[in-house]
């Protein structure tokens, strides 16, 4: 199929899955290598997909339900295997070079570890030596199990057990992964399952790579939350995600924070309307692993597939304190202001983050009767007007009746609804689109598509949402002049009408008042909607 060694490919409508089985309908395509290729969530897509890489002559990989179902299987077809379809078994059927029959391998249940044991050793006698065994089957690709987990965040005893099976029987696998579906309001101790996980793991070496707990959370109209735990390399400590939607809101260090999701807006009818609540310890450092090992640890298992973890993970990393609050008509985020420019920046990253996860809106309240408000100095208020004014460019607005009379909210609001209704929102509209469709995270970092990502990670106040439209947000007022990188094409600033041609770093002029500067890619510029 001409696919490059470690390129990743994904199955697009193969597998039809019922209560209890799964079939293989053939087809494979092959896509870019950002592909996020664990777990998405598409709506109204019904089926599997899944994801593979190529080691030598082999595809390891593994199937995914769209939504998290118990049905699952780790798999490894040789490049020269043909695929058998048989729609009328809960088989998956390929032809093996040694033997004229075609081997029955069950697309087993995720809780069922011993089907997945079964598939290899049915494998193994086809094989008549090990440099066969590891030529045609190195590695399971992925395992993932059903798991329970009480009140308390403690994980059953059956996952030691699972562990030491595939311990005796030497099994091999790439990662191995938890699942558990609880409902809306359950809380659940994140600390206690990263202590558990961290012992599964210190126990257990034979985990070549990740090892990490999926918790799915149910909301009211089926819905879910998944809260994403990967446990490092470093001293058992885990890094986790919090994820709506697919878009990750915020990078955890579990070893320190807990976490509890809840029903944040009950008014609403969209779905899925959620938020973390941090209940941080308070003083000290918020991690005890170096800023260079957590961004290590964030880049290398969440597959660059978050949006601004470098920045949220870097803040947390430093002892950033955040406390949600919760209203039922809107989101107020209340924030103990950092005092450097590097913590502001990370939470207009956080801020950004954590609006995309759907339809939700988190305000800033400029009232007065907020008690870090009343304390702060006008050059503080001055910052959190400025983060007022990058809400005004979120995929939803919702305020109550309040706040919209306060006259600095009215005058922002005033300014920037109308390039954001103009301007940004079919942008959103469309990535949505494409993110329901193919995966596709609706907002990156402005280096996702660069090929030397390191020459700019610094720009790390730049967001591409979609292919079309750039995001920047700029905190205080002395700083006029900044340095922005345009990806290549032409960029115009809708609030200026200046075209810029893209593939370089420019100087942005920023006005004192207004900090958040747009950029629409010059071509799909349009006064509708998508």
């Amino acid at each position: 199929m001409g696919i490059s060694d470690l390129e990743r490919v994904k199955f697009v409508n193969c597998l039809h899955v019922d209560n209890s089985s799964g079939y293989w309908f053939g087809g494979i395509i092959r896509t870019d290598e950002n592909w996020p290729i664990r777990f998405r969530h598409i709506p109204y897509h019904m089926g599997l997909t899944g994801s593979a890489r190529w080691h030598g002559d082999s595809v390891i990989g593994i199937f995914e339900p769209s939504w998290f179902s118990s049905h699952s299987a780790a798999i490894s077809i040789s490049r020269k295997i043909p695929f058998y379809t048989n729609q009328t078994t809960n088989k998956l059927c390929f032809k093996s070079d040694k033997t004229a029959n075609y081997l029955m391998y069950k697309v087993c249940r995720a809780r069922d570890v011993v089907d997945i044991i079964r598939s290899r050793e049915q494998y193994l006698q086809t094989t008549s030596s090990a440099d066969d065994i590891e030529k045609e089957f190195p590695t399971i690709g992925s395992v993932i199990i059903d798991i329970d987990i009480d009140s308390q965040g403690n994980l059953s005893h059956n996952l030691m057990k699972v562990c030491q099976t595939m311990r005796n029987l030497r099994l091999p696998i790439k990662a191995m992964y938890l699942i558990k579906e609880v409902d809306l309001f359950q809380k659940l101790d994140m600390n206690a399952i990263s202590r558990t996980i961290a012992a599964c793991r210190t126990n257990h070496t034979f985990f070549a790579a990740e090892f990490g707990c999926y918790v799915r959370i149910r909301d009211v109209e089926n819905e879910f939350i998944d809260v994403t735990m990967l446990v490092s390399q470093h001293n058992g400590s885990s890094i986790g995600a919090v994820q709506v939607r697919n878009e990750t809101c915020f990078v955890l260090d579990f070893t320190k924070w807990k976490v509890r999701c809840w029903y944040a807006d009950q008014v609403c009818k969209n779905p899925l309307y959620a938020l973390v609540d941090y209940v941080a310890f308070y003083g000290g450092s918020a991690s005890s692993l170096p800023v260079e090992s957590t961004l290590n640890v964030t880049l290398g298992n969440l597959n660059l597939y978050s949006t601004a973890y470098v920045d949220v993970a870097w803040s947390i990393a430093k002892g950033l304190i955040v406390d949600v609050a919760y209203g039922t008509q809107t989101v107020p985020l209340f924030i103990n202001i950092p005092t450097t420019l590097e913590h502001e920046r990370n939470v207009i990253a956080m801020l950004l983050a954590a609006s995309l996860q759907g339809y939700n809106m988190f305000v800033i309240q400029l009232d007065s009767n907020i008690p870090e408000y009343a304390s702060m100095d006008e050059q503080q208020r001055n910052r959190l007007r400025s983060w007022l004014q990058l809400a005004m460019v979120m995929p939803m607005l919702r305020v109550p009746a309040s706040i919209i009379h306060n006259p600095i909210f009215y005058e922002n609001l005033n300014y920037y609804k109308p390039i954001r209704d103009k301007y940004v929102l079919p942008h959103y509209h469309k990535a949505y689109l494409q993110n329901r469709l193919f995966g596709d995270p609706v907002m990156r970092p402005i280096w996702w598509f660069a090929k030397d990502r390191s020459s700019l990670l610094t720009y790390n106040h730049q967001f591409m949402i979609g292919n079309d439209l750039i995001v920047a947000a700029f905190l205080h007022s002395n700083e006029v002049n900044y340095r922005l990188y345009l990806p290549p094409g032409k960029w115009i600033n809708p609030d200026t009408n200046v075209t810029n041609d893209g593939g370089t770093v420019i100087t942005v002029h920023i006005g004192m008042k207004y900090n958040v500067v747009c950029f629409i890619r010059a071509e799909k510029l349009t006064d509708k909607p998508f």
